[in-house]
């Protein structure tokens, strides 16, 4: 179960970095029932709200290494800024 909700989390990254669209888009084309399940999922996987994600995407290293000294098991995982 831990696989597919971090897929969606990596999926919904690259969507709110890559574009404008609404939080609720996102979260609908990903498989979130609401923006608010959306959001605390998001928030706890990278440790930044999506709206500050989309903020920051213009500095994609920095926000890697945010995501991943919040989450030990993220060494195993691969980079957003890989894909």
């Amino acid at each position: 179960m831990k696989y597919p909700s971090n897929w969606r989390l990596q999926l919904a990254a690259q969507k709110v970095k890559a574009n404008d669209a609404p939080l609720k888009m996102i979260a609908d084309e990903v498989g979130y029932e609401s923006e608010a399940a959306f959001s605390r999922a998001f928030k706890r996987h990278f440790d930044l709200a999506p709206a500050d994600w989309r903020r920051l995407r213009m500095v994609p290293s920095q926000l890697d290494i945010v995501a991943r000294a919040s989450d030990p098991s993220a060494a195993r995982r691969p980079s957003i800024v890989d894909a």
